[in-house]
């Protein structure tokens, strides 16, 4: 026989599970739409190679399209190194934060720049084929350049906390396995 449940305790766990749902919902779901565009970014490109498998080839023949993804994984590198050293500890030495967001910012110019070129030199026939892709890849660069500049502000300190380092080399990064244009 089974032992009789009171509906106070009922109610007092329909009231736990109400509020483990509301946590849920309050603090994941704004995580996942964070991911979007990320996602949606790496999705439509994996379509547009799909509807037109030579334009990664074509875009490989482009001097400046291979510049652009050499200073991208340069860009990758440096903002790895610079996570990897903040998760050792509580703060960053400020000599090494300031010499890899530097190296970051250096290399986001450049590959704007070469992205730019690559853009200006294509065919018209390319670019249609491209679709938004451009404007996707323009908003992700506004995105690189607002957590840059929080980083380069972080490394102006003579004391830089490891977890606002780590926070903004995350959101830096979000999107960025979109733009891979895979192994060259």
């Amino acid at each position: 026989m089974m032992p009789r449940t009171r509906p106070a305790a009922i109610f007092t766990a329909l009231k736990k599970i109400m509020l483990a749902f509301t946590m849920v919902t309050l603090f994941a779901l704004p995580a996942f739409a964070a991911d979007a565009p990320a996602h949606d970014m790496k999705a439509k490109k994996k379509q547009m190679m799909k509807q037109n498998p030579e334009l990664k080839k074509e875009m490989m023949k482009n001097p400046h399209h291979v510049l652009a993804m050499a200073y991208r994984m340069n860009l990758v590198s440096f903002g790895k190194a610079l996570k990897n050293v903040a998760q050792q500890g509580e703060m960053v030495p400020q000599d090494f934060a300031r010499t890899t967001i530097d190296e970051m910012k250096r290399s986001s110019e450049l590959m704007e720049k070469h992205h730019a070129v690559c853009l200006q030199t294509m065919s018209a026939d390319m670019k249609s084929k491209m679709g938004d892709m451009p404007k996707m890849m323009d908003e992700h660069m506004a995105n690189v350049k607002t957590h840059l500049g929080h980083l380069d502000d972080l490394a102006k300190n003579e004391k830089i906390d490891s977890k606002d380092v780590i926070k903004h080399v995350d959101l830096l990064f979000k999107g960025c396995e979109g733009m891979d244009m895979g192994a060259m």
